[in-house]
């Protein structure tokens, strides 16, 4: 009896699976026909195995569940810390009825693996503090504020590394390191209820760092949805601060050495006006 393949595991629908906000993610699979392959009917899924592996530890553990779900399925493992990362894959056991009577049961093929992994789940995680400059560029709109801070690799962390970069803004940033952007989001972090929350993101930075001589990290802030003018009040500029702020933390993990080597945004960066002169939303 054929059975459908299964897609790749995401969580909670989240479009990378890097940078989780919840320690027990919930996953969901979907069920696939490859071009080579019938269409498989009235075949209805009845359980399915999900194989979790840690790659820190080799430690691989395979979770059975009776269930004909496949959306937002629970955590069946312990929870994720901070920063933790392992291997999904998913396969499903389904049953479809043959010669109008009997029901034969059968197994997918796994999944090929997903990788979930946590984000900083605490606030003692974060390291990095606000910073701004101390001159405002223009009283509004505001030309953007270009941040930047050289650093070299420690020795020690030069093979066999992962970085990730925690970034967020007050105002909206491009980041860059070494001259190349590190993500082709637009107008991150978005806009959000600034006096309750502020979005972060998560980025895999590894290839764009030199193991030798010396990098650079850069993001330049915009006005955004926090400084620019709004339509609130007749329209009013400066809603919800007036300051451009930066705070981002990137993170170096070598197999090799301990601690984690970080570059915090701090007092030691530098900062100035953009090349960018002006940057609005709305006018």
């Amino acid at each position: 009896m054929s059975s459908p393949t299964i897609s790749k595991p995401t969580f909670e629908h989240h479009h990378s699976g890097l940078g989780l906000s919840k320690p027990k993610p919930r996953v969901s699979w979907r069920f696939l026909t490859t071009v080579s392959q019938d269409p498989v009917q009235d075949w209805v899924q009845t359980a399915y195995e999900l194989e979790i592996t840690s790659p820190s530890t080799g430690t691989v553990a395979v979770h059975h569940v009776d269930s004909e779900q496949s959306v937002l399925v629970p955590w069946p493992a312990a929870a994720l810390s901070s920063r933790e990362a392992v291997t999904v894959r998913v396969r499903c056991q389904g049953k479809k009825q043959e010669d109008g009577t009997r029901n034969v049961t059968s197994w997918t093929e796994w999944s090929e693996p997903a990788t979930a992994e946590a984000a900083l789940l605490q606030r003692s995680d974060w390291k990095a503090s606000f910073i701004t400059s101390s001159k405002r560029f223009g009283d509004g709109p505001l030309q953007p504020v270009r941040f930047r801070k050289d650093f070299s690799i420690p020795p020690e962390h030069k093979t066999s590394f992962k970085a990730r970069l925690y970034i967020t803004s007050l105002g909206v940033h491009d980041a860059y390191i070494n001259g190349k952007p590190v993500s082709d989001v637009c107008l991150a972090p978005g806009w959000t209820s600034y006096k309750h929350r502020l979005n972060y993101s998560v980025y895999d930075v590894t290839s764009l760092l030199s193991p030798e001589g010396t990098n650079t990290i850069c993001a330049e802030v915009g006005e955004g949805w926090y400084a620019t003018r709004l339509g609130f009040k007749a329209g009013k500029r400066f809603w919800y601060g007036e300051e451009l702020g930066l705070l981002a933390q990137l993170e170096i993990a070598s197999w090799k050495a301990t601690p984690i080597f970080e570059v915090l945004s701090d007092d030691s960066w530098l900062c100035g006006p953009s090349s960018i002169r002006s940057s609005e939303l709305y006018d």
